[in-house]
């Protein structure tokens, strides 16, 4: 009987060690994942401060052509009026 406990315990006591190791090696492998998982977050926020900064500067870019844009219009327009004022005063617009 004395060794039937003996076998009990000693089976338990493997039993909680062999628990104790699995534990152990879980929180290992979450340890890895929590550390990928980091790497990961700061990628991600690297890539999302460089496409801010690209939205920023297609904003900028989008303003300016607009400026550009509007100075080229009243340029063309400039020279069309110069053009028929020139062809009116020498009388070659057709009619």
């Amino acid at each position: 009987m004395t060794y039937l406990l003996i076998i009990i315990i000693v089976l338990l006591i493997g039993t909680i060690l062999f628990l104790n190791i699995q534990i152990y090696n879980q929180k290992k492998i979450f340890q890895n994942k929590l550390k990928e998982l980091h790497k990961i977050i700061i990628e991600s926020n690297k890539k999302h401060a460089l496409q801010k900064d690209q939205i920023y500067l297609s904003k900028e870019l989008e303003e300016r052509i607009k400026t550009i844009n509007a100075t080229l219009s009243n340029t063309i327009f400039g020279l069309n009026f110069d053009l028929f004022n020139i062809l009116s005063e020498n009388d070659l617009l057709k009619k």
